[in-house]
């Protein structure tokens, strides 16, 4: 890859029409040296919290960061497979807040909407969209969905 390559970024998000509050999060990794650069590339992550249930800035944030700690710890998999284990982390992470709350006897639903997105190698790589939510709101023990898009 290039070590010449310079990458810029900017995000512009809204706290749309119901909501004094905007609960999206996001979030990246940019290499400091080329070495980082050649080995991880870049990762974006945004994370739409779905706030109807009052857990949506919560539900963003912690799928993020959770995102965001897990990539490097996949440096040995391939890119596409590198992007679908860190959201894979996301969704475990609100799957295990959302058990917490259950065994609280709370019923909250914790659910955001997530994409992800690397440049490595030269290639962009955005095949991730997904949703994580755990499927059972009420359920004391909970089982989650995530339903990846390659695109």
């Amino acid at each position: 890859m290039a070590t010449d390559l310079t990458v810029r970024a900017s995000i512009l998000t809204h706290v749309g029409k119901r909501r004094l509050v905007n609960e999206d999060w996001h979030g990246c990794l940019e290499p400091g040296r080329n070495q980082d650069c050649e080995r991880d590339g870049w990762l974006w992550v945004l994370a739409d919290g779905v706030g109807a249930y009052g857990t949506g800035q919560e539900a963003s944030s912690l799928a993020g960061e959770a995102i965001l700690k897990a990539y490097p710890q996949t440096r040995d998999l391939d890119p596409a497979d590198r992007l679908r284990q860190v959201v894979q982390a996301g969704n475990r992470a609100l799957w295990e807040r959302r058990r917490h709350y259950a065994r609280q006897g709370q019923t909250r639903p914790v659910v955001t909407t997530i994409l992800v997105g690397g440049l490595l190698d030269g290639r962009l790589s955005w095949p991730m969209s997904a949703t994580a939510a755990p499927t059972s709101p009420g359920a004391d023990a909970c089982s989650s969905s995530l339903a990846t898009t390659p695109g």
